[in-house]
């Protein structure tokens, strides 16, 4: 049995009033080499680190009282976490669920109730009787709710469609039907399907899958972790992908939240490696067919947003697949930029969504990131994505970037004769001059 933290995290406002109470589990394995009376700064360290990103100033410190002894047993290591408001807003406490921890052991809330649901299997059989925590939900979209169930002595993640939407509905049938015809070990697989029995809004879509330990999307809120998932995510994700794509299909909304962490381990160098699992093919379409208007924008292709027919033109592969990797680059970008595990306490790297403006004007550093990924042109200033060796470096990178340069740079004739050489698709961000141009049109 690991050990539990229990995090008591107080939201205090201006007047000293405390607004709001969390508790959220987690275990020693998060920091493996922790232990209280030697490391204590470290811990507090790390937390205040949690809270800064945020944009909280904190104060971290033990809490010695008996408050928490309900949810974690006398050995266990009790912390508690005070965030002072600067101004009178309200802001919500989270901390991702089960991180790293075991997830049949998670501590749930003594003070709220659970409830027993009817899941109706589509096999023949008696219904399975599931006793849903219903204090613990896992995650919720525009295709369903995960929330963390038991069948039995299992503990399951059981995803049901929205009630009074026909849409979410739909769509979680497709999702099923879709996972059921993959079989791929980096792929989520349907343990159970069949509808959920809701006495108010009657038979749910829903199916079981295993309970994994937490989201890479929650690795990134924490900054723990986020090159090892970086390093998983070319490995098991692409590999899940080209299985979606060998089987005509694609996925359509690629991005961290939709991969799960199922394994961790230690190499053997010392490093943490992961095992990720891809999940929610609720989007996914058949290649060169399904218009799917279903995505993430942050991680979505500006022409993904547009859902036009320009896609008939596309030559190489086809526009669904290339949105899956696109999804994937951009995420992989964003896990590689994100690390917390520098040892003074101070991230060695700036997530580029979150540069400052004096990032955002500062041409070498662009230049830089520009070098990693072009993508990175979209967070610089627009005085830097007018900047003509700016926009030219990252054309010859990748030129997506174009969709970001600004309209006077979409008017220049050398710069976008470059960009169509690069990738013929460039030409769809040039101005209507020189979409006229006959020399652009011939090359593209």
């Amino acid at each position: 049995m690991p050990k539990t933290i229990v995090f008591g995290v107080r939201v205090i406002g201006i007047d000293g009033n405390v607004q709001s109470r969390e508790r959220v589990p987690a275990t020693l394995e998060s920091w493996p080499e922790i232990s209280a009376d030697v490391e204590w700064p470290r811990i507090q360290q790390k937390l205040q680190e949690f809270r800064r990103k945020r944009g909280w100033d904190c104060t971290v410190k033990f809490h010695n009282g008996t408050e928490l002894e309900d949810l974690c047993d006398s050995s266990s290591l009790r912390i508690l976490v005070e965030v002072q408001h600067e101004t009178l807003l309200q802001k919500s406490v989270e901390l991702p669920l089960y991180l790293f921890s075991d997830p049949t052991t998670g501590v749930s809330s003594p003070d709220k109730e659970q409830k027993e649901i009817v899941f109706e299997t589509t096999e023949q059989g008696s219904p399975i009787l599931l006793n849903l925590q219903s204090d613990l939900q896992l995650g919720e979209g525009g295709h369903g709710t995960v929330r963390r169930a038991r069948n039995g002595k299992d503990h399951i993640a059981l995803k049901g469609a929205l009630p009074k939407n026909p849409r979410s509905q739909q769509d979680m049938k497709k999702e099923i039907r879709t996972l059921l015809q993959l079989n791929h070990p980096n792929i989520i697989k349907v343990v159970q399907h069949g509808y959920v029995v809701d006495p108010v809004n009657g038979r749910l879509p829903a199916y079981m899958m295993d309970l994994c330990r937490c989201s890479v999307a929650a690795l990134l809120e924490t900054g723990w972790h986020t090159k090892a998932a970086a390093e998983a995510a070319r490995r098991d994700v692409g590999s899940a992908l080209q299985h979606f794509h060998s089987a005509g299909l694609g996925h359509m909304d690629v991005k961290p939240g939709n991969w799960l962490v199922t394994n961790k381990s230690t190499g053997a160098s010392g490093e943490t490696q992961l095992t990720l699992t891809l999940i929610d093919a609720g989007g996914a379409g058949r290649l060169k067919k399904d218009r799917v208007t279903s995505f993430t924008a942050e991680y979505a292709h500006p022409l993904q947003m547009r859902n036009q027919d320009w896609f008939r033109h596309f030559r190489e592969a086809t526009v669904e697949a290339f949105f899956d990797w696109y999804g994937m680059k951009v995420s992989i970008f964003q896990l590689s930029h994100c690390s917390w595990d520098s040892e003074d306490g101070v991230r060695k790297d700036q997530v580029l969504v979150e540069a400052s403006e004096a990032l955002a004007n500062d041409k070498e550093f662009t230049l830089q990131a520009i070098r990693q990924d072009t993508l990175a042109l979209a967070f610089a200033s627009a005085t830097l994505r007018s900047d003509k060796e700016v926009v030219m470096e990252a054309v010859r990178k990748n030129v997506i970037a174009l969709q970001f340069a600004s309209e006077t740079l979409r008017s220049d004739k050398d710069f976008y004769l470059e960009a169509v050489r690069q990738y013929w698709f460039a030409l769809g961000y040039a101005s209507e001059k020189r979409l006229s141009d006959p020399v652009a049109l011939l090359l593209w």
